[in-house]
């Protein structure tokens, strides 16, 4: 095996390839012939129900195909994509034609026929749906799928809130999870591989490296195709190739890599080209920031070197990922009850219970979002017994009452050792006892209950 700081040509090809950047003499949609034709063994992989025929729209003989063959919309290092008319429903699709040159290698059609069988098999709303899966005219493979427009989240990243980028970093977890459960890891997750189509749906395209932890259909992971992701995210066993150690702890480390960049900027590792960062990479170099924070000590975690010391699953980073949110919201919602409530003193009495009130709600919106909020909780204790506190002093002793009595519930509920005024206690029970002799003295009861003409 290589040293990483010294990878092969191969390993130098590979890596660069991953980088999916169209090369710039990309065909265009009519040039798709001449590349030959698949080989009868892997012909057999296409369904022979599935041998839909694309032709170009301007081809001369396209009647009778059932894709037409439009725009170009991309090309990559295996495979052009095209806009499309699906004859039979007549609606526009896209199709993905493997390059020519590449049908003579078995290993490029074996992904190629990977990514389209698991991308079918991968029904999830953050999935793109493949429909079709066939051989052009000139025997070209090719696989049929939903029209997507929109934006790579790489180019809106930068721009977009923290809540923003949390959300759709929520829901490709989503979607990786689902494949993980499927026996599915992608292994080349990042802003570039994720649409966001033009209703904010979000996509976690490009499934051509998805690897088998149990699938059937995803191709198993050797020390020939080990080498797959980008460098810049990649975790440090797969830049290593320590094809034993990869698994679905290193998808968690790409997502990781995504909340590290949401937070700092940065992609975890860096590098003048791609042989520095796959040494940094192999290395686990994190890219050095100053940012600090609980969502910057998540990532940091599920970019640990050993995987086992990662999350355990991906739906354990996005609870914490979830939690840290929910941590966030509820100190918003403390923030806005300590500026409301630094403006209490000298309200008038009516206006002091209606802003007593509005904070309490705001506390306890608080401590919904987060009940470990321990700065919202002795906040709203105290401020439940200084309400108390001052309903006594203003003769109000139900309101001094049920205060006290929902600060003593608080207290327990969170754990608080705030105390209340040693006297309000002592002050609700007199106030109490002084309102009960004055009720009983205008109905005309005496002390003792009876009336006061029956007294002797």
């Amino acid at each position: 095996m290589d040293h990483p700081s010294e990878p092969s040509k191969r390993a130098e090809r590979l890596w660069e390839e991953t980088l999916r950047q169209a090369p710039p003499d990309a065909p265009t949609p009519a040039s798709f012939g001449g590349g030959g034709t698949v080989g009868t063994e892997l012909a057999r992989r296409v369904p022979a129900s599935a041998r839909a025929r694309a032709a170009h729209v301007h081809d001369a003989d396209a009647a009778g195909a059932d894709y037409l063959l439009g725009e170009l919309l991309g090309a990559g290092g295996m495979g052009m994509v095209c806009a499309a008319i699906q004859v039979a429903l007549d609606r526009t699709v896209a199709v993905k034609v493997l390059r020519p040159e590449l049908h003579a290698d078995d290993a490029v059609v074996e992904e190629f026929l990977a990514e389209a069988l698991v991308a079918a098999d991968l029904d999830h709303p953050n999935t793109v749906p493949v429909y079709d899966v066939g051989l052009t005219r000139e025997g070209l493979l090719f696989y049929s799928m939903k029209l997507v427009r929109g934006a790579e989240w790489s180019g809106t990243l930068p721009g977009n809130t923290l809540e923003q980028n949390l959300d759709v970093l929520l829901e490709v977890c989503d979607v990786v999870s689902f494949a993980h459960d499927k026996g599915v890891i992608h292994r080349d997750v990042k802003p570039e591989n994720v649409m966001i189509g033009a209703y904010g749906e979000v996509l976690l395209v490009d499934w051509g490296l998805a690897a088998s932890v149990g699938s059937p259909r995803a191709r198993c992971l050797t020390a020939d195709n080990v080498l797959a992701g980008t460098p810049a995210y990649a975790a440090p066993e797969v830049a290593a190739r320590a094809v034993e150690r990869v698994g679905k702890a290193s998808d968690v480390y790409l997502l990781g890599g995504i909340l590290y960049q949401i937070v700092t900027g940065l992609t975890p590792h860096g590098g003048a080209n791609v042989t520095t960062c796959l040494d940094a990479a192999a290395r686990n170099e994190l890219q050095p920031t100053d940012k600090t924070g609980e969502l910057l000590e998540v990532a940091l975690r599920a970019l640990r070197t050993d995987p086992a010391e990662r999350h355990a699953s991906v739906k354990e980073l996005a609870a914490a990922v979830r939690d840290v949110r929910a941590h966030q919201i509820s100190l918003n919602f403390s923030t806005q009850a300590r500026q409301r409530f630094e403006a209490l003193p000298g309200l008038a009495p009516d206006d002091f219970y209606f802003e007593c009130e509005e904070i309490i709600s705001l506390l306890q919106r608080a401590l919904a979002c987060w009940p470990g909020n321990d700065e919202a909780a002795q906040r709203l204790v105290w401020l439940r017994e200084t309400l108390a506190s001052v309903a006594v002093r203003r003769g109000e002793i139900q309101l001094a009452r049920s205060s006290a009595r929902a600060a003593e519930r608080e207290r327990q509920l969170y754990g608080i050792d705030v105390l209340r005024p040693d006297d309000v206690a002592q002050r609700i029970k007199a106030g109490l006892t002084d309102r009960d002799r004055r009720s009983c003295r205008q109905r005309g009861v005496g002390a003792a209950g009876a009336p006061e003409g029956e007294r002797r």
